[in-house]
């Protein structure tokens, strides 16, 4: 299937995130976005949703592309052993964003990716993204057990697959799922996969095309990675401002103590002058020049 890059490049140009929550897909989201938009699926599933940066990429979509998606969000948000353990805050973020932009399509079932099955029927999903624990027995099993509720043609998305260190282990388990399914993956941003289930005709099989070319392959990489660029670095800049707004506060709230500091110094000073020039002061001296000399 030939691909009209040109086409491509204008299509990402205006695909930008509008939600700025903490994450580590931000070079994937106008992937995301332009992935939901092209591949209009009927059902999407995010398994780990964390702050929901991904899950309201493709919510986003959803909703400027005027499509009949149904979209889920499975976490129990409560973190995880990657993820690190969080308060009910994040919950609650994230909760607002649904509630106040995609309700009427979006919605966020809080419970683990086991308990989430039954909400599902079978051959029901087009679009799923797995992203909760990624130590090798975990997302084994999240594939497995989720493979029959996927439609023929549905697409599979796996994060972090380039992701090596600690016990982060989904890239072990992509290498084997690429010799059994047709994959494209990303490399960068930790890596995202994706995977084809079925035979089905889908808009986006030029991505699985096996007539690619190492140069053709690297150049969609370089389109997508470079669209989702931008919000990456914007990311930063926002890091970089509360750093210096972090520094700064502190270093205020620090002249202000050693202000105090000098402050009280300051009456210190002045109460032990008062003493030695009160009368009792003086009057005790002998006392105190008796008590040294025994010392």
């Amino acid at each position: 299937m030939a691909t009209n890059y040109d086409s491509l490049v204008r299509e990402l140009a205006h695909l930008k995130v509008e939600y700025q929550g903490e994450s580590s897909w931000y070079e994937h989201g106008s992937f995301m976005i332009w992935l939901v938009g092209t591949l209009k699926p009927d059902t999407f599933v995010e398994l780990g949703s964390h702050y929901g940066y991904s899950y309201f990429a493709a919510c986003q979509s959803i909703k400027s592309n005027g499509l009949q998606t149904k979209a889920f969000a499975i976490d129990t948000w409560q973190g995880d052993e990657h993820a690190g353990f969080y308060s009910n805050e994040v919950y609650e973020i994230v909760n607002q964003v649904n509630t106040e932009k995609y309700i009427s399509f979006s919605k966020l079932l809080r419970m683990t990716f086991d308990q989430g099955l039954a909400e599902f029927a079978d051959t029901s999903i087009d679009l799923l993204h797995i992203d909760g624990l990624h130590t090798y027995d975990a997302v084994v099993s999240d594939f497995n057990s989720w493979k029959r509720k996927l439609k023929d043609g549905a697409l599979v998305l796996f994060h972090d697959i380039h992701e090596h260190r600690d016990d982060f282990e989904v890239n072990r388990f992509w290498n084997e799922l690429k010799k059994e399914y047709k994959t494209f993956e990303f490399l960068h941003e930790h890596g995202l996969g994706v995977l084809k289930i079925g035979t089905k005709t889908t808009p986006v099989d030029f991505l699985f095309s096996s007539e690619m070319q190492q140069e053709e392959l690297n150049l969609l990489r370089y389109i997508f990675r470079s669209s989702g660029l931008m919000t990456s670095i914007e990311s930063q800049l926002r890091d970089k401002d509360k750093i210096i707004e972090t520094y700064y506060s502190n270093w205020h709230k620090e002249i202000e103590t050693s202000a105090r500091h000098e402050d009280a110094i300051k009456v210190l000073n002045t109460i032990i002058n008062n003493i030695k020039n009160s009368l009792s002061w003086k009057l005790t001296k002998p006392i105190r020049r008796m008590k040294s000399s025994k010392d």
